[in-house]
Parts: C-alpha cells; sequence; structure tokens
C-alpha cells in the first residue's frame, strides 16, 4: 500500500482499494499483487 501511497497520491483506504480491485481482477492474491508492484517498482516499469 505505502508505495502506491507514495507514487501514485492515494490514501491509505483508496491504495488498500485499488489493490483489492487488482487482485481481483487479475485473480491473484493480494500478497501476489504486492510483491508484483516491488518488483515492477524496482526495475522501473
Amino acid at each position: 500500500k505505502g508505495r502506491l501511497m507514495e507514487r501514485d497520491k492515494l490514501s491509505e483506504a483508496e491504495a488498500f482499494r485499488r489493490m483489492q480491485r487488482l487482485s481481483m481482477d487479475r485473480r491473484i492474491s493480494m500478497r501476489q499483487l504486492a510483491e508484483a508492484i516491488l518488483l515492477t517498482d524496482r526495475i522501473g516499469c
């Protein structure tokens, strides 16, 4: 959540809702989504 909050200027609740929606849309766990967010930020995507 913190990375989304910082990068996209979201509140904690907004970041959580975005992660929930993305994980449901992609049919992956919140943990997998969080790992993907951190990886893409790390490599600059």
